[in-house]
């Protein structure tokens, strides 16, 4: 299932869209494939937007440099 966040910054909103998947133990998980690295969960479908949503922004503020610093 395809979605859509928005990303803000001071003069332009970006949208990206995310995949939204119900897993099998009750949590649904959240990626942006225009973000690479850029995935998150939640207990609801909700959460997951909202948790995304925030994955997308930290990904823009930080410039996905943050992922080559995490992996060894």
């Amino acid at each position: 299932m395809q979605e859509a966040t928005k990303s803000r910054d001071a003069a332009r909103t970006y949208v990206f869209p995310v995949d939204i998947t119900p897993e099998g133990d009750g949590r649904w998980s959240a990626t942006c494939p225009s973000l690479p690295g850029c995935a998150t969960w939640a207990r609801s479908r909700e959460e997951a937007i909202h948790n995304i949503q925030e994955a997308a922004e930290a990904y823009k503020q930080y410039g996905g440099s943050w992922l080559t610093n995490m992996v060894p």
